[in-house]
């Protein structure tokens, strides 16, 4: 299990680094990129669960929504990725945890002990300091919007996972597969609509192409990872250490690859964060919500 747990953190950072690598596109090429994004998670999904595909209102109903919630939120994480530094965004992504907290104890009556609270105060301060740019790298006003639907739509797609699961259980592979399938026709309907730009590239180069489908690889299978690790390691474990490796490796790829620096405020808001995530996950090993990432 611990290393199916560094695979799946190793797949998770470099999806974060092909899409932080995907700057300066237009929106039409964007959608474009995520269409064959969604068509490999069809592949992958279609080979890995297909004799358990089951047509029915219910799976209809949640694999559409689902692939609406999960079109956003590769739309957001995409360009927040693209815009901004790799791990402050990666830790911002996955704050929307403190979301599914909320909605955990006001719809299904999950409890809260003071360890949490403490952990979402520390992760307010966490905040503080890792949006604390210095005055010549303030960051884009775009990645402020991108990285705050991020952080929404991450929640959001971690209550509705909750939600179907408990709706639809034994059914979640059916979920996915035709959840896919939309959102894939989804961002192609988008593409046709959506105006050419003016002077703006609105096709794949080569490189996109292998990056669309490196990253459809990558992200499909750390998620279906995640899928089997939850199931068999304890969620206090698993995401305090996926959550937090994946922060720390993302920085570090950042560093390495892109150059970029953060400042000592940034690195001990990082440090707080990981710490904070670490406490407030103990209400994902009751509540059982899974985390987008």
């Amino acid at each position: 299990m611990v290393w199916l747990i560094i695979l799946s953190i190793i797949l998770a950072t470099a999806n974060n680094a092909i899409l932080h690598g995907q700057s300066n596109n237009s929106l039409k090429k964007i959608f474009l990129f995520n269409f064959f994004v969604s068509f490999v998670w069809i592949v992958i999904l279609l080979l890995l669960s297909a004799h358990k595909l089951e047509l029915s209102k219910e799976t209809l109903f949640y694999g559409m929504g689902y692939g609406v919630l999960q079109g956003m939120f590769l739309f957001f994480k995409m360009q927040a990725m693209a815009t901004g530094p790799i791990g402050i965004t990666t830790l911002l992504g996955n704050c929307s945890l403190i979301l599914s907290t909320i909605c955990g104890v006001v719809f299904w009556n999950e409890s809260v002990n003071l360890w949490q609270i403490l952990g979402v105060v520390l992760l307010a301060f966490a905040l503080i300091f890792c949006t604390k740019f210095a005055r010549d790298k303030r960051p884009q006003k775009m990645w402020i919007f991108y990285v705050l639907g991020f952080f929404v739509v991450a929640g959001a797609v971690g209550v509705y996972i909750k939600a179907f699961s408990l709706a639809v259980p034994q059914k979640t592979d059916s979920v996915f597969i035709i959840s896919a399938v939309f959102m894939t026709f989804l961002y192609l309907i988008l593409f046709f609509i959506v105006p050419r730009g003016k002077n703006t590239k609105n096709y794949l180069s080569k490189k996109d192409w292998i990056a669309a489908i490196a990253c459809g690889i990558v992200s499909c299978s750390y998620n279906r990872l995640n899928s089997i690790l939850t199931a068999n390691i304890s969620s206090i474990i698993f995401y305090p250490v996926f959550n937090g490796a994946t922060i720390l490796a993302s920085t570090l790829c950042g560093y390495l690859f892109f150059k970029e620096k953060l400042s000592k405020r940034q690195i001990s808001g990082l440090v707080l964060g990981i710490i904070a995530l670490a406490l407030i996950s103990d209400c994902l090993s009751r509540g059982g919500v899974s985390e987008p990432a």
